[in-house]
């Protein structure tokens, strides 16, 4: 793993009611994903939470468990009646492509950033926390790999065609644990 750059997932809940959620450098599953996952089901949950941003601008690269995870936040917050879900692309994103490739940018309000930079002063404010990242037991792994490709192969048939294999193979290492 000596090429990889890590990756962070810094967030904010702000008293505004919005929550903010920046993806720098590479964001993989066995730094992230249960981090992520605990601030999804414990913070953003909350009704109050009427908006979610997601400056995607600064990632270099995300995993389908990360998509997952972004699916389910702009599942959740729709299911609450909330504002869509805002992500931010720099302009030459290949996470953008990647998170295409899902056939879930349908979910977000897509925004592209120039230069490197939005247009939005909140990208810049320092009151983020960073995401603990966990080292994950076998079973959380199996777990969380299961629910986001279960997301992700349950958005539509070229979905369910892409991830039959990998579901089944999810759902053959959940039975072993």
């Amino acid at each position: 793993m000596g090429s990889q750059k890590e990756g962070d997932v810094l967030v904010n809940i702000g008293k505004d009611g919005v929550g903010r959620i920046k993806l720098i450098g590479e964001i993989r599953y066995d730094s992230s994903a249960k981090g992520f996952v605990e601030f999804v089901n414990t913070k953003l949950i909350d009704e109050s939470v009427a908006e979610v941003i997601i400056d995607a601008h600064a990632c270099d690269y995300i995993d389908s468990a990360n998509i997952g995870i972004l699916a389910q936040i702009a599942m959740m917050q729709e299911n609450k009646g909330a504002k869509k879900t805002k992500i931010f692309y720099s302009e030459d994103s290949k996470v953008y492509g990647d998170v295409e490739n899902m056939n879930i940018n349908s979910l977000f309000d897509v925004v592209f950033c120039g230069g490197g930079k939005c247009a939005y002063d909140w990208c810049d404010s320092g009151d983020y926390e960073k995401l603990p990242k966990h080292e994950l037991s076998q079973t959380e792994l199996a777990e969380i790999m299961f629910d986001t490709h279960e997301t992700l192969y349950n958005m539509g048939e070229k979905n369910k065609a892409k991830f039959e294999s990998v579901m089944e193979y999810l759902k053959k290492s959940r039975r072993q644990k």
